[in-house]
């Protein structure tokens, strides 16, 4: 009978032409291969027959810092007449000259795995960010409010390895020290062999205009942002 010369896995069609084929599996195909099948795989072809493999990540991991959200700067708990940048250590004011600054973010994205965010205790100031062994791209700037003409200059600093990791960034309207040259945005390229733990710390000792913390406002949480994208 013509209907039946066509066959499928050994099985005859019905009179309408249609096939019945029960308890096969993808693997019972000639060309598939599968091996301990687990939940989020997928089928890949590995250049000579279909094999079942991980899906890929999707997308990047990274860590964003600064949504524009009005905070005063009196919040990170600093003295109010503490004026971040400017030499005051012969007042008793600790890391005065190059200090550390803060970012403000009350829900900072972070999807890098065993990276974390540290904030001053009992607030939304971000204080630090510790970034296992690996490669990244950093984006970002810290802006502060000046009371004249003035110049803010800073980096990426790692407290584990006593250095500046990032190129230096400036903000503001002031001439730069004689001989400098500084873009005004941090955009870098990070390869660390090991965990380290970083802060954005002003350079320098020039900086003498930046507003006191009682005059600083919402202008470092409005304006300032920090980006990590982990590539590697």
């Amino acid at each position: 009978m013509s209907h039946n010369i066509l066959k499928v896995d050994n099985q005859a069609p019905d009179a309408n032409g249609n096939f019945t084929v029960t308890g096969k599996t993808l693997a019972d195909l000639n060309n598939v291969t599968i091996s301990s099948a687990s939940t989020d795989q997928a089928l890949k072809y590995d250049g000579s027959g279909w094999v079942n493999s991980a899906l890929p990540a999707g997308g990047s991991s990274y860590i964003s810092i600064g949504n524009g959200e009005s905070a005063n700067y009196t919040g990170t708990g600093l003295a109010n007449d503490y004026q971040p940048g400017k030499d005051r250590s012969g007042e008793g004011h600790a890391n005065a000259v190059g200090c550390f600054t803060y970012f403000y973010d009350t829900s900072p994205l972070n999807t890098i795995s065993n990276a974390t965010i540290t904030k001053v205790s009992g607030t939304d100031w971000i204080e630090s960010i510790t970034l296992p062994a690996g490669k990244y791209f950093v984006h970002g700037q810290w802006c502060p409010s000046f009371s004249s003409t003035g110049l803010s200059i800073g980096g990426l600093y790692s407290t584990t390895s006593n250095a500046y990791v990032s190129e230096l960034a400036s903000v503001g309207d002031d001439v730069l020290p004689s001989g400098e040259t500084f873009t005004n945005i941090i955009a870098t390229y990070l390869n660390f062999s090991s965990s380290q733990v970083l802060k954005y710390k002003l350079w320098g000792t020039e900086i003498t205009t930046i507003n006191t913390v009682a005059n600083m406002g919402d202008y470092v949480s409005k304006y300032s942002n920090l980006i990590i994208v982990k590539v590697a």
